[in-house]
């Protein structure tokens, strides 16, 4: 968030909104229309199955996206497999970091 007027208590509190499964859905929504953002780090943000879901469903519609992290999340199995599929239509991301993934029920 360099090179804005957004102060260090306002920054944490965006933050802390996107953190989890539901900003997970809300950063999804943003990368279905954005033309320009080529990495995206969410690395240790409580993103668990459904926050993995929204982004694979993204994923299959952005073609600019090129890195993706999100590792040390609580992704499981159904959110695994719908990033799997999603990559299966994805020819643009060419690195995804899914390293220290929760892997208890």
């Amino acid at each position: 968030m360099d090179g804005n007027e957004i102060g260090p208590t306002s920054a944490t509190a965006i933050a802390e909104a996107l953190r989890g499964n539901g900003g997970a859905v809300a950063i999804a929504d943003a990368l279905r229309v954005s033309g320009v953002l080529k990495t995206l780090d969410l690395t240790s943000n409580e993103i668990g199955d459904e926050g993995a879901t929204a982004i694979a469903d993204a994923l299959k519609g952005n073609g600019v996206l090129t890195t993706l992290n999100l590792a040390n999340n609580q992704i499981r199995e159904q959110g695994a497999a719908a990033i799997a599929e999603a990559l299966r239509g994805n020819g643009v991301l060419k690195t995804l970091d899914l390293s220290f993934i929760s892997h208890s029920s």
